[in-house]
């Protein structure tokens, strides 16, 4: 596919008019990573009581979350739903983060990107956009993340059928040159803005086609 859309315009834009987002929310790479297991299939507002449920508990210690028995670190969870499957995916992940001694800057030191979106894709439940969140905002890797509200962009900027777009695709023919364009901290914010504010530019756009939807 050729695109013809400017996104770095589109993400000068963007911030121009939202600003810094600040993302991920969250204190710690741990509760990142939890974050964005959590947020699959609801709403962050879901995520955060879950957030604030595990804080109490473990105070996001890598160890404690560990060792937090299943039934207890699922009541902690509930508020985001599919709490059964989520917890077994956030064990498996500290499981696998144990094995490295809990040690991050060994991890991001010693593999490439890809290894270590195999290595999260590896544990059940973690998903190419999960693991692309975990590699964009605790590896610090400059990836691209296509997901559902980027597709929607995508498929509006170039006026084409959303369904065309899979994640997989937009990741080989886009991310390369989004990559090249644009810094970590801005492929970060650039992100959070299209999550935040991208269907709010759609829906603008196609309700008044003749006017600045950032103005």
């Amino acid at each position: 596919m050729i695109f013809k859309a400017n996104y770095y315009e589109t993400f000068q834009e963007l911030l121009s008019k939202h600003g810094h987002q600040g993302w991920w929310p969250a204190e710690s790479d741990w509760e990142m990573m939890i974050g964005a297991v959590l947020v699959q299939n609801t709403s962050w507002t879901n995520v955060q009581k879950s957030i604030t449920n595990l804080k109490e508990i473990t105070d996001f210690n890598p160890a404690l979350i560990l060792n937090t028995p299943q039934k207890k670190l699922i009541d902690a969870i509930k508020p985001s739903g599919f709490y059964n499957a989520k917890s077994k995916t956030i064990k498996e992940l500290f499981t696998l983060l144990s094995k490295h001694k809990f040690n991050l800057i060994y991890l991001n030191k010693n593999h490439t990107t890809n290894e270590l979106r195999n290595i999260l894709l590896s544990v059940t439940g973690i998903g190419p956009e999960t693991a692309d969140d975990i590699l964009l905002y605790v590896f610090n890797r400059p990836v691209f993340i296509p997901d559902s509200y980027t597709r929607k962009l995508v498929a509006f900027l170039e006026n084409v059928e959303f369904k065309s777009l899979s994640y997989q695709s937009l990741k080989r023919d886009l991310e390369p040159s989004i990559i090249n364009q644009m810094t970590l901290s801005e492929l970060q914010e650039f992100h959070a803005l299209i999550d935040e504010y991208g269907t709010e530019f759609i829906n603008k756009s196609q309700k008044y086609p003749n006017v600045n939807p950032f103005g």
